[in-house]
């Protein structure tokens, strides 16, 4: 990739560039706009484990050339705590294993406080040196992420024949905020991740301004 100069580079850009926020605005935004979230779920199951596997492939290639090993590619893969607490909880959900009270509002509270925690924590890890010389490569995957992937998808999802609610998790799969668990997963892959990091924080300060355009452009259009 011309842009970056560094190989591991190369994989923080790209993992900023397509994975969304879909686990926290997915719910979020069609319960306000459909009083349900059902797609969502859907959404998840399809999306955030390939994100997860794609981010590992993409974070392995630390360095131009490096070929990775299949073992520790599957390691990874199997290893990583992301992905693990997915497994654990599909495990759950499909068995109906029921949580003691104590453990539900355990679990609730540490999902209420994930994200803003996760945005504290990176915060206070940036090198705000580092991040000003990747200015141009965080803004670059910025717009990518908010505005040129959606107005790709969203005419081919219209023409599949997607309205309303579907067409609704689609935007959010595509269009919303760089999610923290990717500044997370590239610290854990060995990278600094402040180029994942600045992406975070710009796509979370801007997507309030780029979805309320991509939604008020479809419901003009009869297609929310």
């Amino acid at each position: 990739m011309v842009l970056c100069k560094k190989g591991g580079d190369k994989g923080e850009f790209t993992q900023a560039c397509y994975r969304s926020s879909t686990a926290l605005l997915g719910v979020t935004y069609l319960q306000q706009a459909y009083g349900t979230a059902s797609a969502s779920a859907l959404m998840m199951v399809g999306c955030v484990p390939l994100y997860n596997v794609a981010a590992i492939l993409l974070l392995m290639q630390k360095e131009n050339g490096k070929k990775v090993e299949k073992r520790a590619l599957v390691k990874s893969i199997l290893t990583n705590p992301i992905i693990l607490s997915i497994i654990i909880g599909f495990f759950f959900s499909a068995l109906r294993i029921p949580l003691p009270l104590i453990g539900e509002k355990t679990v609730s509270s540490v999902a209420a406080i994930a994200s803003p925690a996760g945005l504290m924590a990176m915060g206070a890890s940036i090198n705000f040196k580092r991040l000003g010389s990747q200015k141009w490569l965080i803004l670059i995957s910025s717009a990518c992420k908010l505005m040129v992937f959606v107005a790709l998808a969203i005419p081919v999802a219209v023409h599949m024949g997607f309205t309303g609610e579907k067409l609704m998790a689609i935007l959010i799969m595509m269009g919303s905020a760089t999610t923290v668990a990717s500044f997370t997963m590239a610290k854990s892959m060995g990278h600094d991740g402040e180029l994942t990091a600045g992406a975070v924080m710009l796509t979370t300060l801007a997507t309030s301004v780029t979805l309320t355009f991509w939604i008020f452009l479809l419901r003009h259009q009869g297609l929310l």
